[in-house]
């Protein structure tokens, strides 16, 4: 199991109402002092770096406002908080991305208890007033275990001030241990299939010094074909490989005889890793699977460039009242579990403004999960028996 915490020796932070300040998003210094804070943290997820905060930006609805903000005292930041709202179906709300979950408000991992509370209980309240002024009633928030640890995971912000648990599972590769133990990690019947794979495929991985857009178009492009139609605005996947410059991003090439299969965007946090767009070429007959050795050689390149988990992604066992997910998504799931040998939650939170605005997204998912079960949904008596494939 991992168990980390982010919380190191305390030492004396000035966090008095009369020492603290807030930046806003439109400061000029705005960019700087949220890099500083990520500096003092030992580790976290790639959503928080600034560069990946700007291309979820750009992937929102029009319209979107940028209300987050830093909180410093007289000498540094002690406390992020990322906040947009955009217009989602006709609504107001706390999001990103066009209606994706904002990573959770940060704290300075040598705050005090007392303090860590009162800091805590300032940035929602702050946030909160925000939102209302912006007329939204509700705000998506979620805190990987990348970026809290473990030992916190119940007991943030999000839950103790009355937000709604909508939680999911994910799997991490822990790639602080040997090769044998990473090895451990992955799932029995795939051993063979990556070791055949590491034989047929040439794998590249492109980062600052030898990137290039030629290789950017190339990743765009098979995103394209294997997708069947372009998914995005196009300036967006150019935002993203602009993460390679700044330091958190990475890009994976898998070749057959030299032509190009399967090209994967790995995000970089600190001391983290985790997959942001993949793409294979659907014409491309593979007699051995593609991605079994491609995640492989991913975790092996990360590790050696300092990462010390790979965030898998979304393995959550069933669909629910807040997990949806068609068969392929499903299959998806299915498969990352094939890779880190043990779940965790996916802390995701809604906080509503008052209750009717609760109920009103509680009938909502009520009704699109009811006509969900009746062609997607597996029963858990069918999970129970397909329980022995997981081994």
């Amino acid at each position: 199991m991992i168990h980390f915490s982010l919380r190191q020796d305390v030492v004396p932070i000035i966090t008095a109402p009369e020492s603290i300040r807030l930046m806003e998003a439109d400061d000029p210094a705005f960019r700087a002092l949220w890099r500083e804070f990520l500096g003092f943290l030992s580790m976290h997820g790639f959503r928080y770096e600034p560069a990946v905060r700007e291309f979820y930006q750009m992937l929102s609805a029009p319209g979107v406002v940028d209300l987050s903000f830093v909180v410093r005292n007289d000498r540094f930041p002690v406390a992020i908080c990322p906040l947009m709202v955009e217009r989602i179906g006709g609504r107001v709300q706390g999001s990103h991305g066009g209606g994706g979950f904002l990573p959770a408000p940060l704290f300075h991992p040598q705050l005090g208890r007392r303090q860590l509370r009162a800091l805590e209980a300032m940035v929602f309240k702050e946030a909160v007033a925000r939102l209302d002024k912006a007329g939204a009633r509700r705000w998506l928030v979620e805190a990987e275990t990348l970026s809290v640890g473990t030992d916190v995971l119940e007991d943030l912000l999000p839950a103790r001030f009355g937000a709604l648990d909508v939680s999911r599972q994910c799997h991490i590769m822990d790639l602080t241990r040997p090769d044998q133990d990473l090895w451990s990690q992955l799932r029995h019947s795939a051993k063979s299939t990556i070791n055949q794979g590491l034989k047929l495929y040439e794998f590249k991985v492109y980062d600052a010094t030898n990137y290039s857009q030629e290789v950017g178009d190339r990743h765009r492009l098979l995103h394209h074909k294997c997708s069947g139609r372009v998914t995005r605005p196009v300036e967006t996947f150019y935002k993203m490989y602009s993460w390679i410059a700044e330091g958190c991003g990475l890009m994976f090439e898998q070749l057959h005889r030299g032509v190009t299969v399967q090209m994967i965007f790995v995000a970089l946090g600190k001391h983290t890793a985790a997959g942001a767009s993949a793409a294979d070429d659907p014409d491309f007959d593979a007699k051995v699977p593609l991605t079994h050795s491609m995640n492989y050689f991913i975790y092996q390149e990360t590790r050696r460039r300092s990462a010390h988990y790979y965030d898998v992604g979304d393995t959550t066992y069933r669909d629910s009242l807040f997990c949806l997910r068609t068969p392929k998504e499903r299959s998806i799931c299915d498969f990352k579990r094939g890779f880190g040998d043990f779940s965790l939650p996916y802390k995701r939170w809604i906080w509503f403004a008052d209750p009717a605005e609760e109920l009103a997204f509680l009938d909502e998912q009520l009704a699109s999960y009811k006509a969900h079960v009746s062609t997607h949904a597996v029963r858990s008596a069918d999970q129970l028996r397909a329980l022995p494939a997981e081994s």
